[in-house]
């Protein structure tokens, strides 16, 4: 039977806040993904919140029908996940649709990866313990097989987020059965390494 603990220490106005919970579950799951690095570009045309085209670099791989996230930075952050993309002519990359944040100013900066989907398969009722980390920032969209989103995760880059039952939340996944993640790394500079973690309960 896995044992999990998780520690924490917060130092707030000279004084250490810190502590340690401990979980025991039946079975557990782990995933190490390596997300390859986003293409940097910009925004050159914007049709409305969640249509535009965006300006690519040379050998940008980015290609027709593909399904990308888009990230950009600035004083109004922000990120659009599931976008689908157009025919593409050279650089020039349409996008469309996807849900998130409304899409940039046009001429904003911004960076584009294609979707990597990691099969997890488990039921969301039998969590003990979920956490996720990403070394850079990403969207994480825990998903039903189909693709139905069942959550949202933005991880900050380097850290963690961590669920166990017993808290003061609720578990995020009740009720629904997880058959996949999907994400992308919003850097364009290097590649991403997303960790997952399931600590889970038989269901006899």
């Amino acid at each position: 039977m896995p044992d999990i603990s998780y520690s924490q220490s917060v130092v707030v106005g000279g004084i250490t806040i810190s502590g340690t919970l401990s979980r025991s579950a039946d079975g557990q799951i782990s995933q190490v993904v390596s997300l390859p690095a986003a293409k940097a570009g910009t925004l050159t045309t914007r049709t409305d919140d969640n249509t535009g085209v965006i300006t690519l670099g040379d050998n940008h791989g980015i290609s027709t029908g593909m399904i990308v996230n888009v990230h950009w930075a600035g004083a109004a952050p922000g990120r659009r996940y599931g976008v689908t993309v157009g025919t593409v002519a050279g650089n020039v990359v349409p996008i469309d649709g996807g849900a998130g944040d409304n899409l940039p100013a046009q001429d904003a900066a911004v960076t584009v990866a294609e979707v990597v989907e990691v099969d997890v398969d488990f039921d969301g009722d039998l969590s003990v313990l979920l956490a996720a980390s990403c070394s850079k920032a990403v969207y994480l969209d825990v998903q039903e097989a189909n693709g139905d989103s069942i959550v949202g995760l933005d991880l900050p880059a380097g850290e963690p987020w961590v669920w166990p039952n017993g808290g003061p939340l609720a578990n995020p996944l009740a009720g629904k059965v997880v058959g996949k993640l999907a994400t992308a790394n919003s850097s364009a500079t290097a590649v991403a390494e997303l960790r997952f973690g399931v600590l889970y309960d038989s269901a006899e």
